[in-house]
């Protein structure tokens, strides 16, 4: 919620943000966020949001969340069950995008943020297991039993970042939270075709972006 609105400025950065919906709904281009409170929690707050967009004629609703231990597919699938049984209007294009185990996992895919080398541990046992550097984040694992590939994802972003002189955690997101460290995640998915699971939001940013532009 700190970082999505910052990089959403790479693509639309002169579409506000609008707090309420009844301030959406009267503006001529703008966007809202809902925190769905991670998952399994978001899927009890899809029809409302659902409605609410409705309400307000939006074009978009992104519906945003991470598959952390199950696939992609699991996920996008529990998702679309949940969306083929609302009344979505045809003007309305729902996104459904499942980030490949965690947020954290994306934030391993700016070049610029993480050490090619690291310089000390634990990052030089983590670059020993997975270099994410060179290798896609998505592919990176647990590391080890006692982490969940998120927590493990978590830990491995905070300590690269470190490495590269500055601080991310969830309440303290700064670093990440500017539309610099997006644009960086979208050139590594061209250039070297990494962060997949990102398709369905960037390929989506990238249409709407040159709809304003037209």
């Amino acid at each position: 919620m700190q970082a999505y609105p910052e990089w959403l400025k790479y693509h639309l950065p002169t579409v506000a943000r609008c707090n309420h919906i009844d301030e959406f709904k009267n503006s001529e281009q703008g966007y809202m966020l809902f925190s769905g409170e991670g998952y399994p929690s978001i899927i009890d707050h899809i029809s409302n949001a659902v409605e609410d967009v409705k309400y307000a004629l939006a074009d978009y609703l992104f519906i945003i969340l991470d598959s952390d231990e199950d696939s992609i597919e699991v996920r996008r699938e529990r998702i679309q069950e949940i969306i083929d049984e609302l009344d979505i209007p045809t003007r309305l294009k729902v996104v459904i995008v499942v980030q490949n185990r965690c947020f954290e996992t994306l934030l391993l895919g700016n070049k610029q943020a993480v050490p090619r080398r690291a310089q000390s541990e634990p990052l030089i046992s983590f670059y020993r297991y997975f270099n994410a550097f060179y290798t896609d984040p998505e592919q990176l694992g647990n590391f080890e039993d006692d982490y969940t590939h998120s927590q493990f994802h978590a830990k491995y972003a905070k300590t690269a970042i470190r490495d590269k002189g500055f601080i991310y955690s969830k309440t303290r997101c700064s670093s990440i939270a500017n539309a610099q460290y997006f644009e960086n995640i979208c050139q590594r998915y061209h250039d070297d075709g990494d962060l997949k699971s990102l398709s369905p939001l960037i390929d989506e940013l990238e249409l709407i972006s040159k709809r304003f532009n037209n």
